[in-house]
């Protein structure tokens, strides 16, 4: 024959194949990964910054990234501090088998040392990180320093701006996992005081599983936990579920432990009528909602509570039946409830749902009429009784 040896031929030809199969997939690969950077570098804006940026085999890594709070301009308030967003690092590891198959498949997203400041604005709309849903602005050139990409990266960003990209023609992402360690939360509320109330959850732990982008579909699992932060001592909060993005299905247990009632003392006690001097929150709520109708029952106790003044009400209950529901029930008041109603239906509130139903479940025990109960309740939260009323006249139709 020609070749004495076809077998040894036969080798070559398959290592070959091999070797260009693993270049044509790292070249697939950074491509995926230099997309993901290019998206995020842009998502920023003018008001973020990323210190530090690589690109390697593993995935892509950042360090240092920061959205700062906007100045303020005109009448608009300033935002209560100084960043909105804070990440110490965020690791994003693609999976490479799947990206042989033209697939974009997130193995994992690991963030460590997030910050993040919400705002509840007088109006009493919720703002988060509002810089990144505001109206793209031109953005300067990043300062030396400000985006730095690790040396032996292929190929810096690209100058030409991207076409927008709608959700139809989005390329599908699926992320396998999300894990987020060491996390902060501070949560600000403008609608109860001239200056705003202050909530901070820290040592944030939580796992996030599968989340399909963009349609969001199938069911993705959440574990929370976290340290609410008090004045006497921290609370323990505890999330444990799973919902369905697109739809909002979703079957949540949230339960809060020896939660410090002094930072809380804004939403039970109207200003001026005095304070908490100690005492300690326990609640727990197991909803669940299912073609958008919720179900969630629940309870709350109040532990070992002090007032500073004798003519403060606590969630509407003046002082004197405060003590008297203490000496009878140990040095504790619980009350148990349960929430329903349509999440689809404009008039539906949650917060009105769940003070309506605490307020029918302590009224029951002290024997006082609930629409009165009720009224010192949206007093002491700062807010009106209209929410309340309409919910109480839903309660009497049932």
């Amino acid at each position: 024959t020609d070749n004495p040896n076809p077998g040894k031929r036969w080798h070559l030809i398959l290592l070959a194949a091999l070797v260009a199969l693993v270049i044509g997939g790292v070249f697939a690969y950074r491509f995926a990964i230099r997309t993901v950077e290019e998206k995020i570098v842009a998502a920023l804006g003018a008001q973020g910054e990323v210190h530090e940026l690589k690109v390697g085999l593993t995935g892509v890594e950042m360090k240092g990234l920061r959205i700062r709070a906007p100045t303020p301009t005109g009448k608009e308030a300033a935002w209560p501090v100084e960043d909105e967003l804070r990440i110490e690092r965020i690791a994003v590891v693609p999976s490479l088998a799947d990206l042989l198959r033209s697939r974009i498949v997130l193995s994992s997203i690991r963030i460590d040392g997030a910050y993040v400041s919400l705002l509840r604005a007088r109006n009493g709309k919720m703002m988060v990180v509002p810089s990144l849903s505001a109206p793209a602005s031109p953005v300067a050139p990043a300062a030396p320093g400000n985006i730095r990409i690790a040396e032996g990266t292929p190929n810096g960003p690209t100058s030409e701006p991207s076409a927008p990209t709608t959700a139809s023609d989005a390329t599908p992402v699926t992320i396998e996992r999300i894990e987020l360690h060491d996390g902060v939360v501070e949560f600000f509320d403008a609608t109860l005081q001239k200056n705003p109330v202050k909530q901070r959850i820290e040592s944030i732990e939580a796992q996030i599983g599968q989340i399909n982008v963009p349609d969001l579909a199938g069911q993705t699992p959440i574990r929370v936990k976290a340290i609410h932060q008090g004045v006497r001592s921290n609370g323990e909060i505890s999330i444990d579920g799973s919902i369905e993005l697109s739809t909002r299905e979703s079957g949540i247990t949230t339960v809060l432990r020896n939660v410090d009632m002094i930072p809380l003392q804004a939403y039970l006690i109207k200003t001026g009528k005095g304070g908490i001097r100690k005492g300690s929150l326990d609640f727990e709520l197991n909803s669940s909602i299912k073609k958008g109708m919720l179900y969630a029952p629940g309870s709350l106790s109040l532990s070992d509570l002090e007032l500073t003044s004798p003519s403060a009400t606590i969630l509407g209950i003046p002082r004197s039946s405060a003590l008297n529901l203490l000496k009878n029930k140990k040095g504790k008041i619980t009350a148990n409830f349960v929430l329903t109603g349509d999440i689809n239906d404009p008039d539906f509130s949650l917060n009105e749902t769940l003070t309506t139903r605490i307020a029918t479940s302590i009224a029951g025990k002290l024997g006082v009429n609930i629409e009165g109960f009720a009224k010192n309740i949206g007093e002491a939260s700062g807010g009106t009784t209209t929410g309340i009323g309409k919910a109480l006249d839903r309660l009497r139709k049932k």
